[in-house]
């Protein structure tokens, strides 16, 4: 490993290393497409290749891994906590088998803001320090096993302006009225899970002029969906779901 002054050598070694525990804890050879990871005679942001239409890692000007999508691609077992040590700006681990925990460690990836762990087997509950990552534009942990409560700290990511989707766990309690601060987001989905209460705070403060089921007509805030149990969760704005999915009949 070379670089141009000891300090460059050094987070190359700490890079590639953590890119290796990711390969390695996630059962790399197994993945559908290997990327080239583990090259011996590649610099390691010469691995990857596209991916479902984008690249599977990028990297900087300065050589530094930012971006990893390995969405669709058999990755089995766990996030690694060193994966903290990179300066991530996107990733995307969408529709494989991960499993366990969130490492909090993650929670301190303070540039990170695309984050989709979406259709996993990830269990436990949303830590709150998910509020603090406060440049997040995009947010999804649905379609896994998370429990517990939705932390009131989500409110704080203002930021959203994409997707914030918590569907298909086994969440309980209500939603925070916090989210009512949520006024960029586009699409925000709570349904498939075991809330309860009211989320007519929301209909009052994003869609206060279109409900109910007018939600793609509102001027008022960018928000296109709004899904929640409707028969479990008071929405008059929701403009979904289903009160049975297909796998519960």
């Amino acid at each position: 490993i070379t670089g141009p002054n000891r300090a460059d050598v050094e987070w190359r070694i700490v890079q590639r290393y953590v890119l290796a525990v990711l390969y390695y804890s996630t059962g790399g050879r197994g993945w559908t497409d290997q990327f080239n990871y583990l090259d011996e005679g590649l610099h390691e942001c010469d691995w990857g290749g596209m991916n479902n239409g984008y690249d599977a890692m990028e990297c900087n000007d300065e050589k530094e891994v930012v971006s990893i999508n390995l969405w669709q691609n058999n990755l089995i077992g766990t996030i690694p906590r060193e994966i903290a040590s990179l300066n991530l700006t996107t990733l995307d681990f969408l529709s494989n088998k991960l499993q366990g925990s969130i490492p909090h460690e993650l929670y301190t990836l303070g540039d990170i803001s695309y984050l989709n762990l979406g259709y996993n087997d990830f269990t436990g509950t949303i830590a709150s320090e998910l509020g603090a990552m406060d440049k997040l534009t995009y947010l999804m942990i649905d379609n896994n096993d998370m429990t517990g409560t939705i932390p009131p700290e989500l409110g704080n990511l203002t930021q959203l302006t994409g997707w914030l989707s918590l569907e298909g766990n086994r969440l309980s309690g209500t939603i925070p009225e916090s989210f009512a601060q949520l006024t960029n987001a586009v699409w925000i989905y709570f349904n498939y899970n075991n809330l309860n209460g009211s989320a007519e705070f929301l209909c009052d403060a994003l869609v206060p002029n279109e409900a109910p089921g007018k939600i793609d007509k509102n001027s008022t805030t960018p928000l296109l969906e709004l899904w929640a149990d409707i028969d479990k969760v008071e929405c008059s704005c929701c403009n979904c779901c289903p009160l049975v999915r297909d796998d519960q009949v």
